[in-house]
């Protein structure tokens, strides 16, 4: 089974390592980073992103209240219920948070370094951290869907609200972008 060969594994730690880069924690100190670095647009995109797609994902949240895998596979498959043993429980799994989180950073990331190797890696690792729910045995596959749609789409949202001028310096083309 999927859960059997990566609980409990040297898998295991390096899937939490790039769950943590979902965490709002993580969030948190790479503001602070940005800060220290002097640069506060940056760092109040990153927060305001941040900060929307959690009201996003916390009222979805609220709305759905779906199981997560642990509290679902007990009812419907006990033996892998128990592999999850670690997992989280409870019924706040549609949609991910941490994926949430990760798309959002990376997304604005991309929008101050828009070359292609940068998209590539931040997308790979928002993406990573989108499996790693998946396979520590937190959110099902389309909770993670959903996260990534929503950090994307707040952190498209904070930019158009800020103002156009980020999209000069990119080579992102927003929609109502005059030419």
């Amino acid at each position: 089974m999927l859960y059997q060969n990566f609980q409990k594994t040297e898998w295991n730690y390096v899937f939490s390592c790039f769950t943590f880069l979902g965490d709002g924690l993580f969030t948190f100190l790479l503001i602070l980073y940005f800060i220290i670095r002097k640069n506060y647009q940056l760092a109040l995109l990153i927060l305001a992103s941040f900060l929307l797609s959690g009201l996003l994902v916390q009222v979805l949240k609220t709305i759905v209240a779906f199981p997560r895998p642990k509290v679902y596979f007990e009812t419907v498959l006990p033996k892998l219920a128990m592999q999850l043993s670690s997992a989280r429980g409870g019924f706040s799994s549609f949609p991910s948070g941490h994926t949430a989180t990760a798309f959002s950073l990376a997304t604005i990331l991309i929008f101050f370094h828009p070359s292609n190797k940068w998209g590539i890696a931040l997308f790979s690792i928002a993406f990573i951290t989108g499996l790693s729910r998946i396979v520590l045995g937190h959110h099902f596959p389309l909770d993670v869907f959903a996260g990534a749609i929503l950090g994307i789409l707040a952190s498209f949202t904070v930019v158009a609200l800020q103002g156009a001028e980020i999209f000069k310096k990119s080579r992102i083309k927003f929609p109502l972008q005059a030419e």
